[in-house]
């Protein structure tokens, strides 16, 4: 599984904006562009972020051109029509009931006019990211914003309380070292920054009794994706677990189930056979059978790590998220979009 809700690609709708020329900004300091944990424990995290070299694409939007900065590893600001900025993204684990605060602890300052790299032009306005099969939007700028005569005033470190996925509790660090002045058409670029998370009111010992109760070895792939991710467990002690694999199917496909499961079971995975003429067939009964499961693991006796489906939808309904349907609200436990289970689905 890959996390939800991970960096999309940005489609430039409307007249195609494409790069046609690219310079570099040397940012002096002979660095590469680098996030580094330098402390880290159950009360805070320390980071250092330091940039390197910042690229500069110039940008065609119909007869009008534009500049974009490009940093490695970096995303983008999300406010349609203002001047698109470089941000670094870093999934964080958060304890539990945890108040997260940031304190900037030190940086340095250089500024940058662009039209001396040879980039005169604005910078180019962030546009709507667009869906495989939506509509196209059009290209939006925001004037007001580019009739500022002052630096962007966005925070330069925040973060975003995500949700939970199977016990561990996810948020986004937003990192925004660079501002920019449209008129002077100048960019500050905060270098070495030096920032604190602290997390406050924290219960260790629910955050640590909830990832032994939902352990799992399969995921932690998806929790390496958190810089401060620390386990409860090592690698070859978590080999060792059980892990429950729960088969959701009309009864209909008990027999032709027989080879699939006895071949899991011989792979060391706990089957569990679960026939809807039993558990109930309704959308709810399903969800609320899977949950109970989920809801009494303990580490002899698992959550389920994956969810197998059987069936169409005639036989095993699925949800209508208004895109589609889905079979993740069947898995999904906290009210958010992480899955706590693995799930899929044979039809």
């Amino acid at each position: 599984m890959q996390f939800v809700a991970r960096f999309i690609l940005l489609t430039l709708i409307g007249i195609v904006a494409i790069p046609v020329f690219a310079a570099t900004i040397s940012t002096g300091t002979g660095d590469k562009t680098t996030l580094e944990l330098t402390t880290n424990s159950p009360e805070k995290l320390v980071f250092i972020n330091t940039i390197g070299d910042i690229r500069t694409e110039k940008m065609k939007h119909g007869q009008d051109d534009y500049t974009r900065l490009v940093i490695p590893t970096y995303t983008r600001n999300t406010t349609i029509g203002i001047p698109e900025l470089p941000v670094k993204r870093q999934l964080i684990e958060i304890p539990y009931n945890a108040q997260v605060q940031i304190t900037v602890l030190s940086f340095e300052v250089n500024e940058f006019n662009l039209a001396e790299t040879g980039m005169v032009h604005p910078l180019y306005p962030v546009q709507s990211s667009q869906s495989k099969c939506g509509n196209k939007h059009a290209f939006e700028i925001n004037t007001k914003a580019y009739q500022k005569n002052e630096f962007n005033s966005d925070k330069l470190v925040s973060v975003d309380i995500l949700g939970s996925m199977r016990g561990v509790n996810i948020g986004r660090l937003n990192i925004a070292p660079v501002q920019y002045n449209p008129v002077t058409n100048t960019i500050k670029v905060y270098e070495n920054l030096r920032f604190e998370v602290t997390f406050t009111n924290a219960d260790l010992s629910k955050t640590k009794s909830e990832k032994e109760r939902l352990t799992s070895p399969y995921f932690t792939a998806p929790y390496s994706s958190l810089i401060n991710y620390a386990p409860t467990a090592s690698r070859e002690n978590m080999t060792n677990y059980p892990v429950k694999y729960v088969i959701v199917s009309d009864r209909m496909f008990a027999d032709q189930l027989q080879p699939f499961v006895q071949w899991k079971t011989r792979k060391g995975f706990t089957v569990v056979e679960a026939y809807t003429d039993v558990i109930g067939t309704s959308l709810n009964e399903i969800k609320s059978y899977l949950q109970g499961l989920y809801d009494a693991g303990t580490p002899d006796d698992p959550a389920p790590s994956f969810v197998l489906f059987v069936g169409d939808i005639s036989e095993i309904p699925a949800w209508d998220n208004g895109n589609g349907v889905t079979d993740r609200n069947y898995v999904e436990y906290t009210g958010d979009l992480f899955p706590e289970i693995f799930y899929g689905r044979f039809s």
